[in-house]
């Protein structure tokens, strides 16, 4: 129930977010009621980065983040060398990277921002 966000990951996205990122999370989700906890739980960690459901996208399998990822850098016409793409999954990384998204673990992102 009282969880936080890790300090290093909320210092990040704080200072992207200030920055004019825009910030999205990509999960995998089998139905709306974690759809709906996931996403309260991070407009409680994020205050004022997730406060709309299209922040939060919900996928069916955690192998197509690369894919939405491509959607999202067309749509929003972005290179995704200018994506930062952090994940807790190395074969997700490494499929990431060689699409050309910046890419790191998250525990290199809570080393890097700390």
């Amino acid at each position: 129930i009282h969880c936080s966000a890790p300090t290093a990951i909320k210092a990040l996205v704080d200072k992207l977010s200030e920055n004019g990122a825009k910030i999205y999370g990509l999960t995998e989700c089998s139905n709306s009621f974690e759809y709906n906890a996931k996403f309260n739980r991070l407009r409680e960690c994020y205050e004022n980065v997730f406060q709309h459901h299209g922040d939060l996208i919900s996928i069916d399998s955690r192998h197509k983040k690369v894919l939405i990822m491509e959607f999202l850098a067309e749509r929003e016409h972005i290179d995704p060398e200018n994506i930062l793409f952090v994940d807790d999954s190395y074969q997700e990384i490494m499929e990431a990277f060689d699409h050309g998204f910046y890419s790191m673990h998250t525990t290199e992102a809570m080393e890097r921002f700390s």
